[in-house]
């Protein structure tokens, strides 16, 4: 071990927590968690099977057709300019139209 060849050494204890302890922690955590990324994932990966990217072509012109400037203008770059309405459009359309020229 690393403090016998440097007495000097700071050594961190992962383990502050006895089992009991970390077990009623992950007994709250866990529900939790996993409704979130249920939610999550139903939100964000439903669009490539659901055909709920039909709405934004609807939702686009009556919200002040962002999408629209965005795609025929090119800009503003998604890493300055991040609406939630271009976040939802982007993560319904990423793979078809950013991921799959990789």
């Amino acid at each position: 071990p690393v403090y016998k060849v440097a007495p000097d050494a700071k050594v961190l204890l992962l383990n502050w927590r006895t089992y009991s302890e970390w077990k009623k922690s992950l007994d709250d955590f866990a529900p939790l968690l996993l409704f979130e990324i249920m939610f999550m994932n139903t939100l964000c990966c439903a669009p490539g099977v659901l055909p709920w990217g039909a709405l934004i072509h609807v939702i686009d012109p009556l919200v002040g057709g962002h999408i629209e400037k965005l795609l025929r203008s090119g800009g503003p770059p998604i890493c300055q300019v991040y609406p939630v309405f271009t976040s939802l459009w982007h993560g319904m359309s990423n793979f078809r139209r950013i991921v799959q020229h990789w």
